[in-house]
């Protein structure tokens, strides 16, 4: 089943990146003879959210105009988009970068993985990195709090021990499962039984809480964890990279309107772990459009 589960995310994912190279260039000189600035994202809340505070950053502090293309399905069609001149700018993950779309090997110091994707991009695909936003999206395994005091574990590592004797239930996403991510997760842990349903994110928080699946991976600012008062697990073996999100933007877009780095530079290290999960809450239970939270945010901040 699960191979037949990868073949499918296999097939998509090429499917999309042959699109996204198709649309890209027509997308970028539509948009490049109006001017405009296009920024894009991946297809979940706090992409959104990222995505807007670049957009009105430079909306705000230049005469360029900004063309929105959120949405992308998944990290590498977002990618393709940037790489094939289809947006000209998005908020990316270090550890991402490095991992999906560079194929280098696992870094967990957190100032070499920026320097080395910062490099390493700028050499292959002429795309920088910008100051990071000031907060890190990991993934992590969760548990309920009903189903860590039953265990009465705090580790990864005795997780995976009580996989051996028990029958215990496990979730993940479509994405992370086709994401170097997980196989090395099942290499450092040495786990050689584990057969993951693999349902939607907001399915996964809802089961979890309810405690029809025993264990999950979960995305640390992610404010379901919170509301839940589901229990992180160590990664005793720092299987996991960091990632430490900032903006990304292709060089001869910063050629032509080298302003923008100075703009979007306003935002480095501005908005920390509590206020990234308090906006992807506040947009996820509908007390405000992306847009507008991020208007309000940046107000308070005086970022605009």
């Amino acid at each position: 089943m699960n191979r037949l589960i990868r073949k499918i995310i296999i097939f998509f994912s090429v499917f999309f990146l042959i699109f996204a190279a198709m649309i890209g260039e027509s997308i970028y000189q539509h948009q490049k003879s109006k001017n405009a600035i296009v920024v894009g994202c991946r297809n979940f809340t706090e992409q959104n959210i990222l995505a807007e505070i670049i957009a009105q950053l430079i909306e705000n502090h230049t005469s360029l105009e900004v063309k929105r293309c959120y949405n992308l399905e998944g990290t590498m069609v977002a990618f393709q988009a940037i790489n094939s001149k289809g947006i000209d700018v998005y908020p990316e993950y270090t550890g991402t970068g490095l991992l999906e779309i560079l194929k280098e090997e696992k870094i967990t110091d957190k100032d070499l993985c920026y320097k080395t994707v910062k490099e390493q991009f700028e050499k292959k695909y002429q795309i920088t990195w910008l100051k990071p936003f000031g907060f890190d999206n990991n993934f992590c395994i969760l548990l309920s709090s009903q189903a860590a005091s039953e265990m009465k574990i705090s580790k990864l590592s005795e997780l995976v021990e009580l996989f051996k004797t028990k029958d215990l239930s496990f979730a993940l996403d479509a994405e992370f499962i086709s994401r170097p991510e997980y196989q090395m997760f099942l290499k450092d842990y040495q786990v050689k039984k584990l057969d993951p349903k693999v349902i939607d994110l907001p399915l996964i928080y809802l089961n979890l809480s309810k405690g029809t699946i025993d264990a999950s991976l979960g995305y640390s600012t992610d404010p379901k964890i919170v509301e839940h008062s589901f229990v992180v697990l160590e990664d005793d073996l720092h299987t996991f990279p960091i990632y430490e999100a900032a903006p990304i933007i292709r060089q001869d877009v910063l050629k032509k309107h080298p302003e923008i780095k100075e703009v979007l530079d306003k935002v480095g290290n501005q908005v920390n772990d509590v206020e990234i999960r308090e906006l992807n809450m506040q947009a996820d239970l509908g007390k405000g459009s992306p847009k507008n939270l991020v208007h309000k945010f940046l107000k308070d901040k005086k970022l605009i």
